[in-house]
């Protein structure tokens, strides 16, 4: 099972092994409620996965890790741990961002915030830094796991249902 690079608010962490359990046989695994992504990245890979979250953020993460791993690794590694930071990240308009930028700027709010809430800066000595996280081997297998994942969508959760009709 592959870890999710993410704390989410409301995660599946502790009911994926649980959720994946009840899932029956499928070619197409739609992950309505995307989030943090343990359920899919949890299970044996499908034919064909859909990913799909309404938070634009979260969606243009995992896009970014599909798509550009190594310039999202080179720029979290460029990062420090500070407040300062925290807060110009939390004041900069996405719009003015590249892709790549707005995934960096996503994932250190929400590891740098008190409980990945993204509210206010928290950070835990005893974790270890966000470089380590992203290792080369982890970026390859969460890479690696996206690849079946051909649509990665923001859209409201009965929009999903609906098309997977």
């Amino acid at each position: 099972m592959l870890k999710s690079p993410l704390s989410w608010m409301g995660g599946k962490y502790r009911l994926r092994k649980r959720i994946i359990g009840l899932i029956p046989e499928h070619k197409c695994f739609t992950e309505v409620f995307g989030g943090a992504a343990w359920t899919l990245f949890g299970k044996e890979k499908s034919k064909v996965e859909v990913y799909n979250d309404i938070n634009k953020d979260l969606v243009n993460f995992f896009r970014v890790l599909k798509y550009h791993p190594e310039e999202f690794k080179e720029w979290i590694s460029k990062d420090i741990v500070s407040r300062e930071i925290f807060k110009e990240y939390k004041q900069v308009p996405g719009e003015y961002l590249t892709d790549i930028q707005r995934a960096v700027r996503f994932f250190y709010i929400i590891k740098y915030s008190f409980a990945s809430k993204g509210d206010c800066f928290g950070y835990s000595k005893v974790k270890g830094s966000i470089k380590s996280i992203f290792n080369t081997p982890f970026i390859e297998d969460i890479r690696n796991r996206l690849s079946n994942c051909y649509v990665l969508l923001y859209l409201p959760y009965l929009t999903i249902l609906l098309l997977s009709q």
